[in-house]
């Protein structure tokens, strides 16, 4: 079978994507299907379209077959590109860098009170998530 075949029950445009994840939330909340399994399945088709995406032969291909036509049956592509900058080199902004790094790092040991003049300077937040690795 072709690997690409099992994206054919899938949905392709922004209408059928919303009912699908409505449809989705609905079964887990439901109890329908196994929450656990759900996310374990949705990491490795995550994991396997990060690595169909990314590689540099389907980059490259995808960049010629722009550039011949924009356009598909259920998607607009545009040919975009922009600059980055690298200031790695720049000495002066590795020491302001490390001066903020020592700043936040003696701060978290006042826990967020400026030792000078006793304000609050910072809050810690705490926010909790699942991590999901693959077996």
């Amino acid at each position: 079978m072709n690997a690409l075949t099992q994206f054919k029950n899938l949905p392709e445009t922004k209408a059928e994507v919303k009912t699908f994840a409505e449809q989705a939330i609905n079964e887990i909340l439901n109890g329908e299907v196994d929450i656990k399994s759900v996310f374990a399945q949705m990491k490795s088709i995550e994991d396997a379209i990060k690595l169909i995406k990314t590689n540099s032969r389907i980059q490259n291909y995808l960049i010629d077959e722009v550039e011949q036509d924009g356009d598909s049956k259920n998607a607009e592509f545009t040919l975009s590109g922009r600059r980055v900058w690298n200031f790695s080199k720049d000495p002066i902004l590795a020491v302001k860098k490390a001066e903020v790094k020592a700043r936040e790092t003696l701060l978290k040991k006042m826990n967020g009170i400026d030792p000078e003049t006793g304000e609050i300077v910072g809050i810690q937040t705490y926010s909790e998530f699942v991590k999901i690795t693959l077996k």
